[in-house]
């Protein structure tokens, strides 16, 4: 089995997918990233110092599900249907363009998750299938962070 790597309009690194995944939405194949904090601009990986930042940055659940609320990124009810174990419909779309294999996992983490970590491939595909920036991510962890 081989995995090809894939990263998002952004540079961002999705991971690493298995024969015949299939990637979120504009994705572009990528080599394998050197390390975390990497950004590919099209032609190579290059440092990013943003993504340094990043690796620390992290939400509660509950300040999770009141940010996507608050800015209006999913419904009140559909907060509340995820405060109650129910999937957002835009989450169960990303997920079920993860491998096969892949997806209970990915359901498990993101049903009732502890903490949510800035870096998570799921959060970046999730944000991508949103149209959200890597700017606007990072402005809706800083500031929900403290809530």
């Amino acid at each position: 089995m081989s995995t090809t790597h894939f990263a998002d309009a952004q540079g961002v690194y999705l991971g690493g997918f298995g024969d015949g995944a299939v990637p979120p939405e504009g994705a572009v194949e990528v080599p394998a990233p050197p390390h975390g904090l990497a950004t590919w601009d099209g032609a190579g990986w290059q440092w990013d110092a943003a993504a340094h930042a990043r690796e620390t940055m992290t939400l509660s659940f509950a300040q999770l599900v009141t940010g996507l609320v608050a800015e209006a990124w999913i419904s009140e009810a559909e907060g509340e249907a995820w405060l109650a174990g129910v999937l957002p419909a835009a989450v169960l779309a990303v997920i079920g363009t993860l491998p096969a294999q892949a997806r209970f996992a990915a359901k498990a983490r993101a049903t009732r998750p502890s903490i949510i970590e800035r870096t998570d491939p799921l959060v970046a595909a999730l944000a991508a299938a949103q149209d959200k920036t890597e700017a606007q991510l990072d402005t809706f962890f800083i500031g929900y962070a403290g809530v």
